[in-house]
């Protein structure tokens, strides 16, 4: 498979992984062993400055990872030292351990960047709007010297106020 898999059992200990797994912590390959704690793997992994964003917030950083593992039900991102960015998409089994997937997101991630730079830095006014209800989600920095309006009062507009030339805002 080319995402990452691993196990663990009810006290977050290893219990299996794939080889992609293994492959993208390879830094800390030798801490990937059944029975040991992902904690204990994770730290580590910080001892070694495999994760920038745990850099000079250890402990904070580590306690909202386990956290995160105690109510896997949101997904969350890593990246790693080497530059590459993770999806982390975990459940528990009904006997309470974790299946963790890994899903490498750093193209996808480089791709929004450029996005979101080109959009901001365009010279020219440009907004997001919903597709439904044609509200303005963002605005660039151009629409704001164009017409004036901050940011927050642009999202109290829609795409229908400007088209329509109605800019009266309601405060």
């Amino acid at each position: 498979l080319p995402e990452g898999i691993v196990i663990l059992d009810a006290e977050n200990r290893y219990v299996a992984w794939n080889k992609r797994y293994a492959e993208i912590y390879q830094r800390a390959r030798d801490t990937i062993a059944v029975g040991r704690s992902l904690e204990e793997a994770l730290r580590i992994g910080m001892e070694r400055q495999m994760y920038p964003e745990a850099f000079g917030r250890e402990e904070a950083w580590l306690a909202e990872r386990i956290k995160n593992l105690e109510t896997p039900a949101a997904s969350h991102e890593q990246l790693l030292d080497n530059g590459r960015c993770y999806l982390i998409e975990e459940c528990r089994t009904s006997e309470g351990g974790l299946i963790s997937l890994r899903i490498d997101i750093t193209e996808m991630k480089q791709r929004e960047a450029s996005i979101r730079l080109l959009f901001e830095n365009n010279p020219l006014p440009m907004f997001v709007v919903s597709r439904d209800t044609r509200a303005i989600l963002a605005v660039n920095t151009a629409a704001i010297a164009h017409y004036g309006y901050s940011r927050k009062d642009f999202s109290l507009l829609s795409l229908r106020d400007i088209q329509n030339g109605d800019l009266n805002l309601p405060f």
